[in-house]
């Protein structure tokens, strides 16, 4: 993977700004988004793009990637300016990148696109704002999603066949 990795980057025009950069952004009254980025690289253009280096075997679908959600939520912590002190106040958002070096012989780069290039640019905001109404119920609700097929706890999730421990009738 290192192999990978390293022949990705020698191959890769991004311009570093920082690397393993955590964040805290506040969304509105009642949401917060808080993680870390493995990338952060300014364009061509200048603008920013968040970079996600994946080691798993499985990917997902490249139709799948234009409403990733952690890419997405990345790009609206970006532009409600997370990286404000290291890449300044003023900087665009230019999209995201999954960048698979699991099992693949070379490294995958999959590609997604600026939220404001995207018909709806507010899908990532409603997203936080879904997830922000759910976290503050008062119960969760398991719902079967395209990330199901590797999720590590669907033997126990009464969403999907293999949890479901005993028949709904």
């Amino acid at each position: 993977m290192l192999g990978k990795l390293l022949g990705w980057l020698s191959a890769h025009a991004g311009e570093l700004v920082g690397a393993e950069l955590e964040f805290t952004t506040p969304v509105g009254e009642r949401a917060v988004i808080k993680g870390r980025v493995d990338r952060l690289e300014r364009d061509s253009a200048g603008r920013l793009v968040v970079v996600d280096l994946k080691t798993g075997r499985s990917a997902p679908r490249d139709g799948d990637v234009q409403r990733h959600p952690q890419l997405g939520v990345y790009q609206l912590a970006a532009s409600l300016g997370a990286f404000a002190e290291v890449a300044g106040a003023d900087a665009s958002v230019g999209g995201a990148k999954l960048v698979q070096l699991g099992s693949a012989k070379t490294a995958r780069v999959q590609v997604q696109p600026p939220l404001d290039s995207d018909p709806d640019p507010d899908w990532a905001l409603r997203l936080v704002g879904a997830v922000a109404d759910g976290m503050s119920g008062t119960a969760f609700r398991a719902k079967p999603g395209s990330a199901c097929r590797i999720c590590p706890g669907r033997m126990s999730c009464p969403a999907v066949d293999d949890g479901r421990q005993v028949p709904s009738d």
